[in-house]
């Protein structure tokens, strides 16, 4: 079959949603022909000549970027990260029937980013069209965000009014009547579509996790007795560090034995630290600016459990990460992450 794979973050040897699209764009060039249309971005460029030009995929890769979008770095647009994405979508579906019109796809896949709130137009060039895995629905309890900042409070509540918009949004509901297959990761998202008429062309299904060949569970050591806890992810609020912080000292004072590793970085990270030294836990708190997936990936071994305190979470791929490396997992039954378990590996 001949796929295009619409991809605004898609890079191969990293994380969350630009390491999922790469997987599965590479997964699917095995057997099909696959384009992938995506964001020009300096960092995804350097990422891809440094590790091997396109690796294991044997499609090709439309590198695409408005001309009014042209020379800006996502982070740096004044109106945010959210909306330079979503003039990226309102242009590349003109790229995406331009290339139909030489090529005929059998079908087109939205894949990232998958937030549901935001509409595409891939549905007006009239191929069978894939939209997801979605996320994006989920929502902090109300009595979990006291403990926050309240900026990360702010995020949550603005969070929280563009799901309520999101659901009264004709083009929304026009790009998910569209579709001929939506997926999305939690029932949570599923909830937040435009309305049941809409909901019932939906399948719940999560993004790809990890390749086989990187399983690695042969590799892991006996457990010492001395708990290496592991937190990955971005210092935000909805991440839910803090609590990770708050639970190893109850487990220190509990007569527990261990120490926690947070690796990443965010806009928490200034408030943890200092919550950090608030509760005098800095000889068994240690904290980690972000590592390319390739080192994370050699970091697992060293570790004896992965602790995932997201509070709402569509996916969370450093669980299905952790997991093929042996790694038990702690998180919380809230969003996408408690997906992947069972009570044979994790709680």
């Amino acid at each position: 079959m001949k796929i295009l794979l619409s991809a605004f973050s898609c890079a191969p040897n990293t994380g969350s949603e630009a390491g999922g699209a790469w997987n599965t764009a590479v997964v699917l060039s095995k057997n099909h022909d696959v384009w992938v249309l995506t964001d020009i971005d300096k960092h995804r460029m350097d990422l891809i000549t440094k590790y091997g030009g396109e690796g294991d995929f044997r499609g090709k890769i439309i590198y695409f970027r408005p001309s009014y979008l042209q020379g800006i770095h996502i982070d740096k647009f004044w109106l945010g990260p959210q909306v330079f994405y979503q003039l990226w979508l309102n242009a590349s579906w003109k790229e995406a029937e331009k290339l139909n019109d030489g090529i005929e796809f059998d079908f087109i896949w939205h894949i990232s980013w998958g937030n549901y709130r935001h509409p595409v137009k891939y549905w007006k060039i009239g191929v069978p069209f894939v939209f997801g895995p979605l996320g994006g629905g989920e929502s902090v309890p109300i009595r979990l965000r006291k403990s926050l900042p309240i900026k990360e409070r702010m995020r949550l509540l603005l969070k929280d009014f563009m799901n309520l918009c999101a659901k009264y949004n004709p083009s929304l509901y026009k790009t998910v009547s569209r579709a001929d297959l939506v997926m999305v990761r939690t029932v949570e998202t599923l909830n937040c579509l435009p309305s049941c008429l809409v909901a019932r062309r939906a399948v719940l299904q999560q993004e790809i996790g990890v390749f086989p060949s990187k399983i690695q569970v042969e590799n892991l050591k006996p457990h010492s007795g001395f708990l290496h806890i592991l937190t990955v992810g971005r210092l935000t609020g909805l991440k839910g560090v803090h609590f990770a912080i708050l639970a190893m000292k109850l487990f220190i004072e509990s007569g527990g034995k261990g120490r926690l590793t947070i690796i990443g970085s965010g806009s928490m990270k200034t408030f943890l630290f200092d919550l950090v030294a608030k509760v005098g836990a800095e000889s068994y708190i240690e904290f980690i600016d972000r590592v390319p997936q390739n080192k994370l990936f050699q970091m697992y071994g060293n570790y004896d459990v992965l602790l995932f305190p997201s509070l709402a979470d569509s996916g969370g791929n450093v669980v299905p990460e952790a997991l093929s490396y042996g790694l038990p997992v702690i998180c919380s039954d809230s969003g996408g992450p408690s997906w992947f378990l069972t009570d044979d590996c994790g709680i």
